[in-house]
């Protein structure tokens, strides 16, 4: 159902359009427009704006974060080989819409440090999350 809007938000609306679009983002709408966060995102869905992953702008996915070795898997070396053989048994990629993707792996609390290998192995220097049934790359 559509949000009722007042004549100040409907004059707005256009500027939000125009700004989120050439790479301002959420927040600095909010604070540059005096608008509420759900005003500006009504308004973004009202016109058919698609919204970016976090921390992403105007043609990105998203920036990086944290230092990866992108290359890690580009030649098969044993040690490469073994680390497919474990993301394919333990892994997968989360890639939600408006969320940051990242790397899960569905382990046993017992396999963190085998985790930490993995993350050096990468050449990864964010923070890996854990929670009970899983351990994440790329969230903060």
């Amino acid at each position: 159902m559509p949000i009722v809007h007042t004549d100040r938000v409907r004059e707005l609306a256009d500027d939000v359009v125009r700004m989120y679009s050439s790479g301002m983002s959420l927040n600095q709408l909010v604070k540059t427009l005096a608008l509420s966060m759900s005003t500006v995102r009504q308004i973004l869905s009202e016109n058919s704006i698609n919204r970016r992953p976090r921390g992403g702008t105007k043609g990105q996915l998203g920036r990086k974060r944290h230092a990866l070795r992108e290359d890690a898997f580009d030649v098969i070396t044993e040690e490469s080989a073994y680390w497919v053989g474990f993301l394919m048994a333990d892994g997968c990629i989360s890639d939600q819409p408006n969320r940051t993707t990242a790397l899960r792996l569905s382990l046993q609390r017992s396999d963190e440090n085998h985790v930490k290998k993995f993350s050096e192995f990468l050449g990864y220097t964010g923070k890996i999350g854990i929670d009970v049934h899983r351990c994440d790359f790329g969230r903060d």
